[in-house]
């Protein structure tokens, strides 16, 4: 049985010296005595040669020393990376009177401990392993490559060192994978085996596609596509269909159209997490009637005959839009509107003439809006049908708006296809003209009771601005003014609203495959007549869009839209421009905040306002669809026959005083367009050149 004799052995009762168990981490003896000095508590003398079997002493500061069994030794040798070689004495047997010591080298198979690095990937993937690197620095030798073949997805790399060595070791990186992280120096065991294991993580992508309410056969051959977002490239299939995603990369997938079914939702851009080992998305067809496609807004491109791009990348002369555009358009109309009891009956207009009923009966009398009882029998709208969108990211800056749109869908009823689509039209309905402002009671006094006017869409008048009184001198067509006298219309009534100017814009940019709507359409006549200007001018198009030919003298006409842009501006029914921000009521009172113009600069000469005049080279867009410039881009100049062409102005007075906005674009300057906004009036603001557009949301009923 062992007996202790001192802190550094321990002796048997025949008088044999072992050395005591030590845990490798210690630094320094309880003695004081330095680690670089001992092993596992005892001195490591350096001897003048390799020690023999009468090596059983050795010398230290004068004195004479036995060598305790398990004790080491040392010569100096300049071919091994410590600059020494090492012993070991692991046996003395006596025979009288005489010992001799039983040594051992630690190398050449003596006793090493044996710094084993195994290198491995999340994924198996030889290949790239093959080029993972190892380097190990020991003491203070040079550094040395490890090498080794994969063997079974494992490359197992071994060096020995000597007990109590210090040592470094590092990787290199592998192109695609998380690098491991390890603690760069540590000490190894006395003896035995110093195990360590590293992976290198990359994401697996495994895409499963599947269908509900059809057939597996009709999306046999669809294709998934796997974009590296942060690459821009295309990722390939790896084996058992999962795609490979660099570490710290973000990527999409996307699948192929299939005829008579919904797309899928494009995954957004996702962030891989380092050390995920795997990770499944599941893109699911449905079957149904809607038609689909695409456009591509190209915000890298300044040129508006190249800035939209179609399904197969084409622009300008080449541009060839989707066929759900058509089809959109082909369900859209004019339509007489007539109000009772909360609901708008609606009696369609031919899309080539104007002034007739779809049945052919002659609707001059009606879009004239003749008046009962002081008020206006009728307007006339335009009404989008049901349809939706859907925006994602493609690369940066190019933005993919996806449209779908189900031709079986009711006056009334839809069905979302879910997945991240957002509805547009329906029950949404567009004044065809800007509007005219009409007191029922006949004082027209707008001094004492504009609050009793009413708005209508009406054709062979005059579009009101401003309504000017001159027994005062005074405009008192203000923004809210102009919401009260929609309002007293009935319940469901209002301005025209920020999403109409929203989806409006995109279906221009999509029907014609450019952002320059002036070049296209027409610029409007070059003045707003005063305060008024004449509806209905265009009336004999119906449907059909005026050209640069017949709409840079007179009203222009869009999508059976009346000076949509031009003439007058139109004050908005739901947006303010306030100190939080670009600001848009909805429908359920809710403020969206769409930017907070935080980027916006300071102008110098006018010292009351916050000011930005642009013509966006980058819109916001969105799930809503917003065109307003980027905060990256708000400060841009631009060019009204550049980037998206038209003019849009914010000024935010110092005392935070909101702003109201319009839209449109006034005369023919310019910066007028489908994306102009000027929100820069106060809304006790009224002028010749502002007036609105009336709109409806509610129950509808089509004859």
């Amino acid at each position: 049985m062992p007996t202790t004799l001192s802190s550094k052995f321990l002796e048997d009762a025949n008088g044999t010296k072992y050395a005591p168990i030590t845990t490798p981490n210690a630094v320094r003896f309880s003695d004081g005595d330095n680690l670089n000095d001992k092993l596992c508590g005892f001195d490591v003398p350096t001897l003048n040669s390799a020690p023999t079997s009468s090596t059983t002493t050795y010398t230290k500061d004068g004195v004479t020393v036995d060598f305790i069994i398990g004790q080491y030794a040392r010569v100096a040798d300049a071919n091994e990376d410590t600059g020494y070689k090492f012993y070991i004495l692991h046996d003395i047997t006596t025979s009288g009177n005489t010992k001799t010591a039983h040594w051992q080298e630690t190398g050449a198979g003596g006793v090493y401990s044996v710094l084993q690095v195994e290198l491995t990937t999340n994924d198996d993937d030889d290949t790239a392993l093959a080029t993972a690197r190892c380097f190990v620095t020991i003491g203070s030798g040079s550094e040395q490559e490890l090498t080794a073949s994969v063997v079974n997805h494992r490359k197992t790399l071994t060096v020995n060192i000597a007990p109590g060595t210090h040592y470094t070791m590092r990787i290199t990186d592998v192109t695609g994978y998380a690098t491991p992280t390890y603690t760069a120096t540590d000490q190894t065991k006395m003896d035995g085996l110093t195990l360590v294991q590293l992976r290198y993580d990359t994401e697996n992508v495994t895409v499963v596609v599947n269908q509900t309410g059809g057939s597996d056969s009709d999306i046999a051959g669809a294709t998934v596509t796997m974009t590296d977002m942060t690459a821009s490239s295309t990722v390939s299939t790896q084996a058992n269909g999962k795609y490979k995603i660099p570490a710290g990369h973000t990527y999409r997938v996307s699948v192929s159209d299939i005829q008579d079914y919904m797309e899928p939702t494009h995954v957004p851009e996702v962030a891989c997490t380092d050390g995920r080992t795997t990770h499944t998305v599941t893109m699911t067809y449905v079957a149904g009637n809607m038609y689909t496609g695409y456009i591509i807004l190209d915000q890298t491109s300044s040129n508006p005959t190249t800035k939209v791009l179609d399904e197969q990348n084409r622009s300008g002369s080449s541009y060839v839009r989707p066929n759900v555009i058509d089809y959109i358009r082909a369900a859209s109309h004019r339509y007489v509107g007539t109000f009772s009891n909360g609901t708008m009956s609606l009696k369609q207009l031919d899309d080539t003439d104007g002034t007739q009923f779809a049945d052919g009966t002659d609707a001059l009398s009606y879009i004239q809006g003749f008046m009962v009882q002081g008020m206006p029998y009728a307007s006339v709208f335009m009404r989008l049908p049901y349809f939706f969108t859907r925006v994602s990211t493609v690369a940066t800056d190019k933005i993919k708006i996806e449209f779908a749109y189900d031709p079986t869908q009711t006056a009334t009823t839809t069905q979302n296809p879910g997945n991240g689509w957002k509805q547009w039209g329906g029950n949404e309905l567009i004044g065809v003209y800007e509007a005219t402002a009409f007191d029922p009671t006949h004082q027209y006094d707008p001094s004492s009771n504009i609050g009793d006017w009413v708005l209508a869409s009406v054709s062979g008048s005059e579009s009101t601005g401003g309504i000017y009184y001159q027994d005062t001198s005074t405009y008192y067509g203000t923004q809210p003014a102009f919401k009260t006298m929609a309002r007293n219309m009935g319940n469901g009534f209002t301005l025209v609203k920020w999403r109409h100017h929203c989806i409006m814009a995109i279906l221009y940019y999509a029907y014609y495959g450019n952002t320059n709507c002036q070049e296209q359409c027409g610029y409007g006549a070059d003045n707003y007549t005063g305060e008024y200007r004449d509806t209905g001018l265009k009336n004999s198009l119906g449907m059909t869009d005026t050209t640069s030919l017949n709409g840079n003298t007179d009203n222009i006409n869009f999508w059976g839209l009346e000076n949509w842009w031009g003439c007058k501006f139109e004050w908005f029914d739901n947006v303010q421009y306030t100190s939080s921000g670009f600001q848009v009521t909805e429908d359920d009172n809710t403020v969206r905040t769409v930017i907070d113009f935080s980027n916006m600069t300071h102008v110098s000469g006018i010292p009351s306002y916050s000011y930005l005049v642009c013509t966006a080279s980058k819109l916001l867009l969105g799930e809503n669809l917003d065109i307003v410039p980027t905060n990256d881009t708000v400060n841009d100049s631009g060019s009204d026959d550049a980037g998206y062409c038209d003019g849009q102005y914010f000024y935010k007075p110092d005392d935070g005083t909101p702003m109201v906005a319009c839209r449109s674009g006034v005369s023919a300057f310019s910066f007028g367009g489908v994306a102009c906004v000027a929100a820069s009036y106060d809304s006790p603001d009224a002028n010749g050149d502002i007036g609105s557009r009336l709109a409806f949301t509610g129950t509808i009923a089509i004859e």
